[in-house]
């Protein structure tokens, strides 16, 4: 039974961990969105030039 115990306690915190990092990547992403979406309105054509050029 230890044996049991201590794999679920193991899963758990693994999922735990992998949700947790998905949790702070997805918060990340949100914030860098919302910074680009801030320049993108504040700034307008200036910010276009710091654009890459798509060929």
């Amino acid at each position: 039974m230890e044996a049991v115990s201590f794999v679920l306690e193991l899963h758990t915190g693994i999922v735990w961990k992998s949700c947790w990092v998905a949790y702070l990547f997805t918060t990340g992403l949100v914030a860098i969105s919302f910074v680009l979406i801030g320049q993108d309105v504040f700034v307008g054509e200036d910010f276009e030039r710091w654009r890459p050029v798509r060929a």
